[in-house]
C-alpha cells in the first residue's frame, strides 16, 4: 500500500527540519566551544592574569574556562548563563571598563564565580562511598559548603599576580 503524496511530503518536510535543526546545533555547539577557554576568555585585556594563573594550573589539562565559571547542571541553563555572561562582561569590559574593579577582592567571593555543578562533574562525591566522598560528606546536605571554600582552585598563584598588578597599576 502506497503512502498519500501529502503524507510523503509531510515525511520528507519533518525530515528537513530535523536534519536543519540538528546542522544548526552542530554549529552552534561548535561555536560555544570556540568560545569556552582561555584562548578566547583571555582576549579581554583584564583576563591576562586569570588566563596567565589559570594555565599554570594543573586543571588546565582538564576543563576550559566554562566548565567551572557556568553552571554544569542542564544545557539549557548552560546556555542561558553563557549568553547572559558574555552580555555583561562585553558591556563591562568595552563600554563601561574594569579599571575600577577591585580584583584582589573578588578572590573572597570566589563562591559567586565558581559553579558547583562544575566540580561534582568531575569529582564525583555525591552518593559515593569512596574515601573522597566519605570525606567530603560533613560538608554535604544541609551542612553544604561552596567547593571553593576550602580548595583554592583552577588559578594557580593568582592572588599573587592580581597583586602584583594592583601594585603596579597604583604607579
Amino acid at each position: 500500500m502506497a503512502l498519500p503524496v501529502k503524507s510523503v511530503r509531510m515525511l520528507g518536510l519533518v525530515l528537513v527540519i530535523i536534519i536543519a535543526l540538528k546542522a544548526l546545533f552542530i554549529v552552534a555547539d561548535h561555536k560555544f566551544q570556540m568560545t569556552s577557554g582561555a584562548e578566547f576568555c583571555g582576549s579581554c585585556h583584564s583576563m591576562k592574569p586569570m588566563t596567565v594563573s589559570y594555565l599554570d594550573d594543573s586543571h588546565a589539562k582538564v576543563a576550559v574556562c566554562a566548565d567551572c565559571h557556568l553552571p554544569q547542571d542542564n544545557i539549557l541553563n548552560h546556555y542561558f548563563h553563557k549568553a547572559q555572561h558574555g552580555v555583561r562582561d562585553l558591556i563591562q569590559e568595552h563600554v563601561i571598563g574594569t579599571e575600577q574593579i577591585d580584583w584582589v577582592q573578588k578572590l573572597s567571593n570566589s563562591a559567586k564565580f565558581v559553579y558547583e555543578s562544575g566540580c561534582l562533574s568531575c569529582h564525583q562525591i555525591q552518593d559515593n562511598n569512596n574515601e573522597l566522598a566519605l570525606s567530603h560528606k560533613p560538608y554535604m546536605g544541609d551542612n553544604k559548603m561552596h567547593c571553593v571554600l576550602c580548595h583554592q582552585v583552577g588559578h594557580k598563584g593568582l592572588r599573587q599576580l592580581l597583586e602584583r598588578q594592583s601594585s603596579m597599576d597604583a604607579f
